[in-house]
């Protein structure tokens, strides 16, 4: 009886290690295929699904191949053969996931320093749209006003006349 539930038991963990296998290539290969047309959501869809979940569905799978491993038996036997055909696909699908993981992370920080630049442009964009009235009066060098364009309200006269004397100051300094 005992024996039994045993072998039950391994049929379960062979049925889950072959289901994760294949979820883990079925994983790899749409990952490989819809990545470059992928929106932003599928790419954090992508980050958070397939770069977290597949090395982990591919780790349990060889942790499941080594349960059911019997170092008892030859090496050529069944169970044997599949920890070593597991091990092999985990370096096969993991390595290139991997070095898609480490393109994707450097695509991200690209992403973001673009961002960053583009904000710094349109923080100094509005800067320079708030700041210009204050600009335009700061720098602005006052000019010489014709005596037939002198408004007659005294206000007027009176800044012409300072206005005057400044670039007549300011003309004799140089």
């Amino acid at each position: 009886m005992a024996s039994c539930i045993t072998c039950f038991r391994r049929k379960i963990i062979w049925i889950i290690a072959l289901s994760c296998f294949f979820d883990s290539l079925v994983a790899s290969v749409t990952a490989y295929i819809t990545r470059p047309t992928a929106t932003v959501l599928e790419n954090l869809a992508f980050f958070f699904g397939i770069v977290m979940i597949v090395p982990f569905v591919t780790f349990m799978r060889l942790f499941i191949a080594w349960e059911v491993r019997d170092s008892t038996e030859k090496w050529y036997s069944w169970k044997n053969i599949y920890w070593a055909i597991s091990l092999v696909t985990y370096f096969i699908f993991n390595i290139p996931l991997m070095v898609l993981v480490i393109w994707f992370i450097a695509e991200t920080i690209i992403w973001l320093w673009d961002t960053f630049i583009w904000l710094c442009n349109a923080f100094i964009w509005l800067w320079d749209a708030f700041m210009w009235p204050v600009k335009s009066i700061i720098v602005e060098v006052p000019q010489k006003v014709p005596v037939s364009r002198v408004k007659t309200n005294l206000t007027s006269r009176i800044i012409t006349r300072i206005r005057s004397k400044i670039i007549n100051a300011t003309t004799t300094m140089i």
